[in-house]
This record gives structure tokens, sequence and C-alpha cells, in this order.
């Protein structure tokens, strides 16, 4: 059955088998004896293809033991050998009946058939009080028996026992001993024991090994074998849903922690992916959702010297209301109404040639003495042309509540607050009345209120025309203000608000300086939608890259996790599995437990799936109070829209995937576990 040729074993420098040779018969009793450390144990695990020798040739019959296949080693595991140890390496947390069953269901057996033949060898042993038992609750005469039936139960041709009575007491020394010696008239048994009198006067063959040497001494000689060419279909393997099992109740915490790790990951990424989704929504509908109609203001910029300095007013003026008229032939719906800061120029910037700048808002005042109201509303007054430094305005608004105003500047500080109160907008300083219904956007850091044309309009002619109108003695139109203005006013300067109903008009309205008919105009037109749009984009894109960034630590984190819970489940298990691999399991066996525990996790973490809508509800509302802006985590259950919740299967998926990136590198592991080391540890 064995043969063995000039066979040589080192463990480093340490020479334990010098040039052995023998062979062994088809059947019998093998004895090997020698002193503590002689080599007695790596010669059986050479024999069982645990170790690899140094040198020299083992042949298992009649072929090269290390020159083995996958598919040869699997058979000879499953069918021909079997291992019975000092130490019972039962696995503790089954029963009895599922270590025995462990051979059977590796080798391709129904579970009901591997069941009843376990039960056969319990009956005929007088232990089938023990099947439903825990193998870590028995006592060792008990687990040595347990150990021999699972060496039986696939009814091997060779069985190899390793100090098989050495950890027993005198009469379960005897039990084993004896049922061994019966075993060894019908296979080959091959036993290393220091106990040489218990096995001497059986044994058809004793091997001494003495200086690294052996000795042979056979009571028959030992003839040349021949064996028949080998079938090598193996059948498929049975289910291993009891070690998956094993594997969870043992690592209870570190399982926790998978499960934790993964449900966090997969609801924050649902969560991200929510928000990429919704943002992208709400801005694509900004102006839909805040901006209707729309709204721009017209503007030119003009530089102008200031007399007896080096510095330059840039000012901003607007055109006239015949030259807006004339954009209509683009935009038709376009709507055009003075704005509320017709009554004072627009705001300027000051610079001087190097660039610096003054920090204050420069305002230009004209004076219309024919309307008395306005001359009350300055404490002094201001020539044409003159220029006034005055401290910026600090507009306080609160949603739904009346409009306060902060003026720092006593120039101004005479205004009549109760009907025209000065609010700094981004785009201009305006005279508004009081107003109690407003929309207002806290992305942006400076004030912006934003209304709808009607109620626009009817604050112009419920508040200053009406006043002026009554100051006046007579009812002012808008077209009788602005031609009498227009009259006194060389420099036209007036802010004309635009209001478009329809967005196919905004847009070519806003693309107008492309166009040939005005393209050399120096007018430019700014929206607040423009400017809201642009703001809020930033600002997702801003949050968007530190999601990403904070999603991709987290990702390593979670594999990280992943990776380190599963390995550990590895590495815990290595002895484990070390005994399902003498015991016949195929690495895709033990790659499939693993398996089923990764996917036994992750189909757990999925449960977190159902935190996902309450928290985009919190999440949404957060973003509300900051942004403004409703819905900005939108999370599309149906990624493929013709399957219901496929965004749970396509994480699953992905999941999955990650899973088998890991077990790739688990299978090198595999590989790589020193059999025999794993069997000695505890």
């Amino acid at each position: 059955m064995f043969k063995f040729d000039k066979v040589s074993m080192s463990f480093g420098k340490d020479l334990i088998l010098d040039k052995v040779s023998f062979s062994l018969p088809n059947k019998g009793l093998i004895l090997i004896s020698g002193p503590s450390g002689s080599g007695k144990s790596t010669l059986l695990n050479l024999m069982g293809g645990l170790l690899k020798q140094t040198n020299g040739e083992i042949y298992f019959k009649n072929k090269r033991l290390r020159k083995f296949s996958k598919q040869r080693k699997l058979k000879f595991y499953r069918k021909e050998i079997a291992f019975l140890f000092q130490d019972a390496h039962l696995i503790g947390d089954l029963t009895v009946l599922e270590n025995l069953t462990l051979p059977l269901m590796f080798k391709g057996s129904a579970k009901q058939k591997a069941e009843t033949r376990a039960h056969e060898l319990l009956t005929k042993f007088s232990l089938n009080h023990l099947a439903n038992q825990k193998t870590a609750t028995l006592s060792g005469g008990e687990r040595s028996r347990i150990a021999l039936l699972r060496a039986l139960i696939n009814n091997p041709a060779i069985i190899l026992a390793d100090e098989p009575t050495g950890a027993l007491d005198e009469q379960n020394s005897k039990l084993v001993t004896s049922e061994l010696i019966k075993l060894a008239k019908e296979k080959l048994v091959v036993v290393v024991s220091h106990e040489e009198n218990l096995f001497l006067d059986a044994a058809d063959v004793v091997i001494r090994i003495i200086n690294k040497e052996v000795e042979v001494k056979s009571k028959s000689k030992i003839t040349e074998q021949t064996f028949a060419k080998e079938k090598m279909k193996l059948t498929k393997e049975g289910s291993s849903s009891g070690l998956v099992k094993r594997l969870l109740k043992r690592r209870r915490m570190q399982n926790i922690l998978m499960i934790v790790s993964l449900s966090f990951g997969l609801v924050v990424t649902l969560l991200m992916y929510g928000f990429y989704e919704g943002a992208n929504n709400v801005v694509a509908n900004l102006d839909e959702l805040y901006f209707a109609p729309y709204a721009l203001n017209v503007s030119q910029t003009k530089q102008k010297i200031v007399t007896g300095s080096n510095f330059k007013v840039a000012e901003m003026e607007r055109p006239s209301y015949y030259e807006v008229r004339n954009w209509q032939q683009f935009a038709p719906s376009l709507i055009i109404e003075p704005s509320l800061s017709t009554f004072i120029s627009p705001f300027t910037t000051l610079s001087n040639d190097e660039g610096e700048k003054l920090t204050d808002i420069m305002i230009r005042y004209y004076s219309q003495s024919q309307i008395a109201h306005l001359d009350e509303v300055l404490k002094r007054q201001v020539k044409q042309g003159e220029v006034v430094i005055a401290n910026e305005l600090f507009l306080q608004k609160f949603s739904k509540q009346q409009i306060t105003i902060t003026i720092q500047s006593e120039i101004i500080s005479g205004y009549d607050e109760v009907t025209l109160l000065p609010i700094h907008d981004q785009f201009t300083l305006m005279l508004t009345p009081k107003i109690y219904e407003i929309k207002e956007t806290s992305f942006s850091n400076t004030p912006a209120i934003y209304f709808n044309y009607d109620y626009f309009k009817d604050i112009l002619v419920n508040t200053y025309l009406a006043n002026l109108s009554y100051t006046l003695g007579k009812n002012v139109t808008w077209y009788e203000h602005l031609l009498n203005l227009s009259s006194k006013d060389p420099l036209s300067s007036y802010n004309w608000q635009l209001f478009i109903n329809n967005k196919g008009d905004y847009e070519r309205l806003l693309n107008i300086g492309n166009k040939e008919v005005i393209k050399n105009t120096p007018y430019e037109f700014s929206s607040h939608l423009i400017v809201t749009h642009n703001t809020l984009v930033a600002y997702i894109d801003l949050i968007e890259l530190t999601l990403v960034v904070f999603w991709i630590i987290m990702v390593i984190g979670m594999i990280a996790i992943y990776a380190i819970v599963l390995f550990t489940a590895i590495i815990d298990s290595s002895k484990d599995i070390t005994i399902f691999r003498i015991l016949g399991a195929s690495e895709g066996t033990i790659t499939n437990i693993f398996r089923s525990y990764n996917i036994f996790l992750s189909s757990l973490s999925l449960l977190s799936l159902l935190l996902v809508s309450p928290l985009k509800r919190k999440v949404n509302e957060l973003l509300f109070s900051y942004f403004n802006l409703a819905n900005l985590v939108q999370i599309n259950w149906n990624y493929f829209n013709k399957f219901p919740y496929s965004t749970i299967l396509l994480v699953l998926i992905v999941l999955l995937l990650v899973s088998e990136v890991l077990l790739l590198f688990t299978n090198k592991y595999f590989k790589k576990i020193n059999m025999v080391k794993e069997l000695q540890s505890r």
C-alpha cells in the first residue's frame, strides 16, 4: 500500500529522518516505535499527506503521494484513509451525531443516510445514548471512542493512529487497543505508540526509529503489489449549514460588529446616494420652486474719476424704459416695472488705480425739489454728482414676521421708517415698505428678498405711489412719474425690474448678449435665480465632495472591518479547517462555509434599510432648516424601473461581490495552513 524510497525529512536545519526506505502491506497492524522525539509522528504524518518530505519519494498504490492532484487527494481523505489522534479533535460545540456525519457529508452523502450510518455505529459500540450530546461535555474515553467511530464511518482502507491511547486510562486504553487490533484483520492500521506492549504481540510489522533511520521487522514477507486503475469521479458534497451555525454562535461579538458596520455603511451610502439624486433634482427645478415668474435686473457699469483724488467711482447705470421695451421682441412674456430703487441711484463701488477698494457702499443721491416728501426724507440737500459715503445697512429678517432695519449711517438716518425702509440687497439698495410674507434662502449669507410679480406690483401701488399721489395732491401713475424724473435726470439712471413668465423667454434673454442685434451693447443681466442657483450648486458640490471623501473613508473602514472579521473567523477556525480537510472537505466546501457565513450576516445587515426612510425624513428636516429647500434627499428604491426594490437587490449583489473578493484571499490562506501545527495546537 505504502512505499518509502530514501525519504528524508528536515525541519529547518534539524534532520528528523534520513533516507528511510520500507514498504507496507494492504492490511495488518503496523507499529511505529521509538524514543520521544525520534520522528514517529513525523513518519505517520508523511503517510497521511499532512507533511511533504524533504527528499525521496513516498508511493501510495504505486503513485507518488506528493504529486496527487486536488481531486486525487480528496479521494485519499474521503475514501482511503482516516486519522485517529491522541487528542480526539472533535468539534466541541457540535453533537456526537453531527461530528460523526461530517466525513459522510463531505463525501456527498444525504443527511438522512449519514445519520443512519452514524446511529448504526453508535448502536454497535453501545454509545447511542450520546448521539445528541455535545462532544465538549464528553469524558476522555468517550471522546476517543467517538473519534474512532468517526474514523470508521467511511469504511476507509487505512487508519493512521497517533498515540490513540496516550490520554486514556487503563480500561479505555484496552477498549481502543482491542478495537484497532480487530480492524487490522481487514484494514491497514498504522499505530504510533510509546506503549509498545499494548500492540507489540499483535503487530504484523514493527518499524523502530533509531538515530533518524528505521529498522523494519515483519512477520511475513511484504510483496510488491499491483493496483487497478482508479476512477476519479467524486460525488457532490453535502450541506454545511451546521458549520455556519457554529461560526455564528461562537463569534457573537464579532458578528455584531460586522452587522453594525455593514448596516452603518449601507444606510449612509443610500442617504448619500439620495442626497446626490435629490440635490440635483432640486437644482434642476430651482427656478420653478422659488422664482415664478423669473426676475432680472439689467445694468451698465461706468467708471468716473473723483475730482481731486486718484479714486474712480464704478457706477452701475440702467437703460431707459424705451431700451428695455425693445427687448420684448426676444422675450414676448417680458413685463417691465420700475424697481423700488428707481428713486435713488444704483449702488457704486470706489477703487483706485492700484485696485484698492473702500468697504463702504457708495450711494449717489439726487434731490427732487418738486417732490416735497423726498426733500423731507433727507437731513440735508445733496447736490447732483456729489459722492456720499454711507455705511452698509444690515438687514435683520424673519420669515413671516415684520422686517426690521438697523441703520448705521447718520446721513440717511432721517428716512421715514414707517413708510419707506432701506434694505440692502445683494444687487442694489432698495426702498421698500414693511413686508410680512417673504421667502428667503438661508444658504446665501447676504440678505435677499424674493417675491412674485403680483405681490411686488401691489406693494408699489399701495405704498410708495399712493404716498406720492397724496403728497402731490393728485393721482400719479408710474409712467407720469418716470417721465418727470427723466426730464430732470441727465444720467437716466433708472433701475428696471424685469419679470418673465416663460422659461424659454427667460433663457433667451439671459443669452441675449450673444445675439448680433445687441452684440455691442454694454448692458449686463443679473438674476436672483442665477446667483441663488450658482450659490446652491456651489454649496451642494462642496457638500457632495465632502460626502464622497467621507464615503470613501467609510467604505474603506467598512471593508476593513468586514475583512478583519472574516479573516479572524478563518484564523480562529484554522484548526477546524484542518480537521475538515483531513475528513475530506474540499477547499470549495470550506470556502462555501465562510461564503454562507458572509451571506447570512450581509442579509441581516439589509434589515438596517428599514431605518433609511425615517432617517431620510429627519435629514431632510435638518437640511430644510439650513437651506430652506425641501426633499434634498430622495431615494429611488427601484433603481431599475421594471423591478420593484431593485436597489436592495443591487446592494446585496455589491456586498456579495466584496465578499467574493475577500474569499479569494482566504483561499490562499487555506493553502498556507500548517496542518500538523494546527492539530498539535489546543
